[in-house]
């Protein structure tokens, strides 16, 4: 089986700038298709999410091609907001992952393959969603969201925004890599 390019030049771009990595298989994680993925939402969730966008006062999806540093200090900051920043799971937290985050993104999003994504509520930044892509795939590399926006399921409106941005530009497997 042959590997994505991303597969095999991320981890040589992450060892070249002096961050270590190994490329491992792991068993199947979790995707789904995007074509008509909303149809087949149980119709329950479907108007949960739906509520939940009403009662924030609509959300908005913030897609970032190539984030500047402004954009992804926001983007740390809202990650490391809940359970992460106290688990140490965030990716502020190791300033090794924070270079390589931020040295992808801007590889990534040149090339037209990643975005920074914010989903905004009120007009401010609720979530955020770092993203890669190939021509068929989307990979959601980390999620975050301000713990303040519990009640509106931040994280699922994200997915559900993402999603639904992506099946519109023609991609066709929504991916959580895990």
């Amino acid at each position: 089986e042959q590997l994505a390019p991303l597969a095999t030049r991320l981890p040589a771009l992450a060892t070249a700038d002096g961050c270590p990595s190994i490329l491992r298989r792991e068993p199947a994680h979790l995707y789904f298709p995007l074509a008509g993925f909303e149809q087949r939402l149980s119709p329950k969730f479907r108007s949960n999410l739906q509520r939940c966008e009403r009662k924030a006062g609509g959300v908005e999806l913030e897609r970032i091609a190539v984030p500047d540093r402004a954009a992804f200090d926001d983007a740390l900051a809202i990650e490391a907001m809940a359970w992460k920043g106290a688990a140490g799971t965030a990716i502020e937290t190791d300033p090794r992952a924070e270079h390589l985050y931020r040295a992808m993104a801007r590889l990534v999003g040149r090339r037209g393959r990643g975005a920074l994504y914010f989903l905004r509520a009120g007009g401010r930044r609720i979530a955020t969603l770092v993203a890669v892509e190939d021509r068929h795939t989307l990979y959601a590399l980390k999620i975050g969201y301000d713990p303040a926006a519990y009640n509106l399921s931040p994280g699922h409106l994200m997915v559900w925004k993402v999603a639904a941005d992506a099946e519109a530009r023609g991609l066709a497997d929504f991916d959580f890599v895990g």
